[in-house]
């Protein structure tokens, strides 16, 4: 904002001050420009104005935008230049209807429908996994060196549904894995009644059959996990997590509910492993050995499963390449083998493809998609549901099955995929699949394959129309959503009031659930009653502003003038200097008068006294009054279509009309001179009319005749003080020529 008196003080002091006039210069000087410092003053005054008009022309901007985005926007609930709005029937249900919603639309007439019958909901287009697509958590322990003392001493966690417990194999463990070899009969190390001392002097090592390490081992984990994650008494069909081990090769296998999720982890963590040993680096080799040794140590290692492991999907944390091994499918290899050999596969014609790329690609309807193997699980299913591809992929920690769901509801193929570098649809179960995979020699140029299929897909379910029957009418459509004789309704299960109503027989076509459909007017009322109103209110505002009282005498105050009042009394002086400001303005006056014209419009002879509503004239500056409520809802209810018509008719509505004067004045788009009027005179913020408009170029012009002045000021308070300047020298040599003088006399005449 501009501040006004802002040259109070001298600008420049090139000289001398009155040390031998003894005159004040700066005074005299101040006094000698003061016709300067005036003219400077109003033209500050003048700027000041103009900002305070362009902030005039904008507060009509921002009431103007008010009233149209309330009333002629196509997202407001109460547009005037839309149809909806005036849609006064309303659908009424029976009591407790929860089978379906019904919502009268503007083609509705009053009466009655009744939905006989839901037979069919419509559904989308499925596929899913047939089975669970992740691997049981099975791994193989070995016991030959150490047999059963190997897993003494050891621990590691299990997360069952994210409830962590500790496995310690420790001392107690022990003394059960003992306790169990004994019971064993037949066996050489029996003991039916073993005493402390019995238990605590036999060694595991003489169970050298891996057949009963096996077992003992398996008894002793399913007491100690059924112990931590059960409650005493459990039957063994019912343990939460259920422990096997294969006697033949060691395979331990952890199963879990279906709908459970169990995950491995470190109790202890590894011994931490260096880079080097004696400063030596060691090779990867070496590393990954001293790596695989740490976390043998650990009762992971032991057991021969890692940290992380779990029988479902992380679609946070698993990549795409974690899923090859933790999957029941297989993912085809690409690139070279370790011996550099061309990994190939054979299509239907038998024709040999090198799988050079390590994407995943693939099509869904005729979309495609290139999937890195280090991205994770989850970005392959946000880049799915987020394409045009018009498919949803999810995946359930409960069932641990993929599901690709279309996003279109209805009968017919709406889901046509394939793989077309790799197999990550066939791998995840969402697609049968055999191919033969192998490798290229490099040497010989020979391709040996082999046979591999993904079959755990297919579960396709496919989609359905809805099916309903209204009014003894057989409606089918490819949405639970659909508008009939102008009721939109939206299906939510299946219904049937009775078993003997035959909806295609005539005598039951008033069977079922009635939708009442009668008018009501009330909303309709409320918003043309705020209609008024806020119009109203945009009139004050607009005539106020153009006949408001203009005081020539109270000129924007200056710093020094503001110093010198209370804060109250310049509060009063700059309203009465801001009043008046637009007052005749020709810009705003038009966009009055114009509105007010669009209000005496007649539609095919309906105008506002048809419903109720007064226009007023001069004295009343042009505002609305609603006289006749009654005579507003005879009309909303008899002449629904006249009233619309009224308002939103596309080239004699009312709401069409003000809305159209309203851009005129306030648009901001298009290029400098084909912008709305008021745009034009004061821009707007952000935009590029804020720095082309009329008054910011009048405030450039201003505000550089300001900066002339304040120069021209500055070069006659320098000439002026060259001049005092002058005369305190000469004044100064005088005084010491005089004093000189005065010296000689007195000593001559002594």
């Amino acid at each position: 904002m501009a501040t006004v008196g802002s040259v109070t003080g001298l600008l420049t002091k090139t000289g001398i001050g009155g040390l031998s006039s003894g005159m004040d210069i700066d005074a005299l000087i101040q006094k000698m420009t003061s016709v300067s410092r005036e003219r400077i003053t109003k033209q500050e005054q003048s700027l000041q104005i103009l900002e305070w008009k362009q902030t005039a022309y904008r507060s009509v901007t921002t009431a103007l935008n008010e009233f149209r985005n309330k009333y002629f926007t196509s997202l407001s609930a109460t547009n005037f230049k839309g149809s909806t709005m005036y849609n006064t029937i309303r659908a009424t249900l029976p009591k407790d209807t929860t089978a379906f919603t019904a919502t009268a639309q503007s083609g509705a007439a009053a009466g009655k429908a009744y939905v006989n019958k839901i037979e069919q909901l419509a559904t989308s287009q499925s596929v899913t996994n047939v089975n669970a697509v992740t691997k049981k958590l099975e791994a193989e322990f070995t016991t030959s060196a150490t047999g059963l003392n190997g897993f003494i001493g050891k621990d590691f966690m299990l997360t069952l549904d994210g409830v962590s417990r500790t496995i310690a194999m420790d001392s107690a463990f022990e003394e059960d894995l003992k306790r169990i070899a004994m019971a064993d009969p037949g066996n050489s190390y029996y003991n039916a009644s073993p005493s402390a001392t019995d238990i605590a002097t036999f060694n595991l090592n003489v169970v050298a059959d891996t057949a009963k390490q096996a077992e003992y081992m398996q008894k002793a984990l399913q007491n100690r996990v059924t112990s931590l994650f059960d409650n005493a008494g459990t039957a063994p069909a019912d343990y939460s997590i259920k422990i096997s081990v294969n006697s033949t090769d060691n395979g331990v296998i952890f199963e879990t509910r279906p709908d459970s999720k169990l995950t491995f982890g470190y109790a202890t963590q590894p011994a931490a492993v260096p880079e080097k040993i004696d400063g030596v680096p060691l090779t990867k080799a070496q590393y990954d050995a001293l790596v695989k040794a740490a976390h043998n140590a650990t009762g992971l290692g032991a057991l021969g499963f890692k940290a992380g492991q779990s029988n479902k999907i992380n679609i946070f944390s698993d990549s795409i390449a974690d899923l090859q091994g933790k999957i029941n499918g297989s993912f085809m290899e690409a690139g070279l083998d370790e011996l550099g050999n061309q990994f190939v596969y054979k299509d239907a014609d038998g024709k040999v493809h090198e799988l050079t790329n390590s994407n995943f690609n693939f099509i869904i309807n005729d979309v495609r998609f290139s999937i890195d193997p280090d991205e994770s699980v989850s970005s392959l299913m946000s880049k799915i549901n987020a394409s045009t591809a018009g498919v949803t992929l999810s995946y359930s920690e409960v069932t641990d099955k993929f599901t690709l769901t279309s996003k279109t509801q209805g009968a017919g193929q709406n889901i046509v995929m394939g793989d077309t570098n790799r197999n990550l649809l066939a791998a995840l179960g969402l697609q049968n699949s055999s191919f033969e995979v192998g490798v290229k020699f490099k040497d010989t140029g020979v391709v040996s394959t082999v046979t591999q299929s993904n079959s755990n897909a297919d579960d396709v379910k496919a989609g359905k129309n809805a099916v309903a029957y209204i009014d003894g009418q057989r409606i089918e459509r490819t949405s639970n959503e659909f508008t009939v004789n102008g009721v939109a309704y939206a299906l939510k299960e299946l219904y049937n009031e009775s078993a003997t109503i035959d909806p295609l027989n005539p005598a039951d076509a008033t069977k079922g659930a009635a939708v009442t459909l009668a008018p009501d007017t009330t909303d309709l009322m409320e918003n043309i009653k705020s209609f008024v109103n806020d119009y109203n209110a945009l009139v004050d505002l607009l005539y106020g502003l153009t006949n408001e009282e203009k005081f020539s005498d109270y000129a924007p105050l200056t710093e020094t003038q503001k110093a010198a009042m209370s804060e109250s009394e310049v509060k009063a002086w700059e309203a009465k200097a801001k009043s008046g400001l637009l007052r005749a303005d020709s810009t705003v006056s038009k966009i009055l008068s114009s509105m007010r014209e669009a209000f005496l419009t007649a539609s095919d002879g309906f105008t506002l006294f048809s419903m109720g509503i007064t226009y007023g004239g001069l004295g009343e500056n042009g505002k609305l009054k609603i006289t006749d409520e009654a005579q507003m809802k005879a009309a909303l209810e008899a002449r629904p279509d006249q009233v619309r018509d009224f308002f939103t008719n596309a080239s004699k509505g009312v709401a069409v009309k003000v809305d159209k004067i309203i851009d005129d004045a306030v648009r901001t788009t298009g290029g400098s001179g084909h912008r709305g009027s008021l745009i034009e005179m004061a821009g707007w913020p952000s935009t590029l009319s804020e720095k082309e408009n009329s008054i910011y170029t009048q405030l450039l012009n201003q505000s550089k005749r300001i900066d002339s002045l304040k120069d021209l000021l500055e070069k006659e308070e320098s000439r002026l003080w060259k001049q005092f300047s002058a005369m305190e020298t000469a004044l100064s040599k005088l005084n010491e020529q005089s004093s000189i003088l005065t010296q000689y006399m007195g000593t001559g005449k002594s």
